[in-house]
């Protein structure tokens, strides 16, 4: 059963035209719009609403499926008012909700409603232009957001006297589930020497990735994108008997680029990486041969870009797979490896070079943006494989169940 809370009080208080709501893991951000919505398409007859996220194919399973439990959670859900194909739901005074993706190029175009809402507003093609092109045409416009970073909407729509925010935090959501509580303040533990210290201080930060997770999804506040991309690693002398092979990630190259592979071990929290391949010019056989000189590899996991190459890998005894490229995930692989310390052996040479200075790309302001830069990336992209497909990804984004 879907309950009020604290974060539900506080966005129903909003009452300027556009209202961003900024906030932490577990917040309850999606959960008490989407009740706001459904309250005001209840009570207010002939009611247009759309719901937008970056990409309508991901909205399946994160707010339409939210939407779909809470209407059901209510008793207000009717199987024959919701219209799968068009994305649709109608309630008896002739109101609607309605969910569309921004990866179309005609969105925006002569498009008026009573009420939108951008969900994750700092993701995907969501742009300053395509929010203030929707907004200008509607009455009351939601958005919400983890602040992974400062973006356009801290410098450009709060200038706006029509823009109100509020940030919340997961102690706004009294239903959270205790296990989701103690995962959130481990960032915190995790990141800082004094967990009451000051978050600030650079002498009380232990980890740089911890640190900034706790201010992102622990206290709901602009995170800061470090140069580096890895920063909690170090080098090791040996891999101990007890630790978990995990498998190998393997990318190819040949002229520009060297083919490269890692080993990987895990071990408690920690990735152990072994350095086994970095090399250009390499045929299919001669990559075939380097991995079986490997004491050990498991699966090795590999560009799927390159579906001839891991077919010859196999004929060669390699029992070799392809990782999918989808969009976002290159993204997502770093954010798997930053969840654990990583430990090179010491005869890694390109892996330890590669940690050292592969970094986030600066743009012409001078200032770092979210997207890494392809120097160094070869052997990390191959350790990048076998996280997507073995560590599994994370849900670092709004917590699905934060209202029961």
């Amino acid at each position: 059963m879907y309950k009020p809370t604290t974060s539900l009080y506080k966005i129903a208080e909003l009452s300027k035209p556009v209202r961003i709501i900024q906030g932490s893991q577990g917040a309850g951000k999606t959960i008490g719009i989407l009740m706001l919505m459904i309250n005001h398409a209840q009570h207010n007859p002939s009611k247009e609403m759309t719901i937008f996220q970056y990409e309508k194919s991901k909205m399946k399973k994160t707010v339409m499926n939210d939407f779909i439990k809470i209407m059901k959670s209510l008793g207000f859900y009717d199987d024959n008012e919701w219209n799968r194909t068009e994305s649709i739901y109608r309630f008896s005074n002739g109101s609607y909700i309605e969910f569309a993706g921004l990866d179309s190029s005609d969105v925006g175009k002569g498009f008026r409603r009573d009420v939108i809402y951008f969900n994750e507003l700092n993701r995907g093609r969501i742009t300053l232009d395509t929010f203030t092109q929707l907004q200008s045409r509607c009455a009351i416009t939601y958005a919400d957001y983890n602040p992974d970073e400062a973006f356009w909407v801290h410098t450009d729509v709060m200038k706006d006297d029509n823009a109100e925010m509020i940030i919340l935090t997961f102690e706004d959501n009294e239903h959270l589930p205790k296990s989701e509580r103690e995962s959130i303040l481990k960032y915190k533990e995790k990141g800082y020497h004094n967990h009451d210290g000051d978050i600030n201080d650079e002498n009380n930060i232990k980890s740089k990735y911890w640190a900034n997770k706790w201010v992102v999804y622990g206290l709901g506040l602009p995170g800061k994108l470090d140069g580096s991309i890895y920063t909690d690693w170090v080098i090791t002398d040996s891999i101990p008997e007890d630790a978990e092979l995990i498998g190998t990630g393997l990318d190819f190259g040949f002229t520009n680029d060297p083919s490269a592979a890692v080993t990987v071990y895990k071990y408690n929290n920690e990735l152990i990486v072994n350095e086994i391949l970095f090399q250009k010019g390499l045929s299919i056989s001669e990559i075939a041969k380097r991995l079986k000189e490997s004491p050990k590899t498991g699966i090795v996991y590999c560009d799927s870009a390159e579906p001839r190459s891991i077919a010859e890998l196999n004929k060669y005894g390699i029992r070799a797979i392809g990782v999918k490229k989808g969009k976002g995930s290159v993204i997502a692989g770093i954010d798997i490896l930053r969840e654990f310390t990583i430990l090179p052996t010491k005869g890694s040479k390109n892996l330890i070079i590669a940690l050292k200075n592969y970094s986030w790309i600066v743009d012409s302001n001078g200032d770092t943006i979210n997207k890494p830069s392809h120097l160094y990336s070869d052997i990390l992209d191959a350790l990048r494989y076998l996280a997507v497909m073995k560590l599994g990804f994370k849900n670092t984004t709004e917590n699905r169940y934060c209202i029961i």
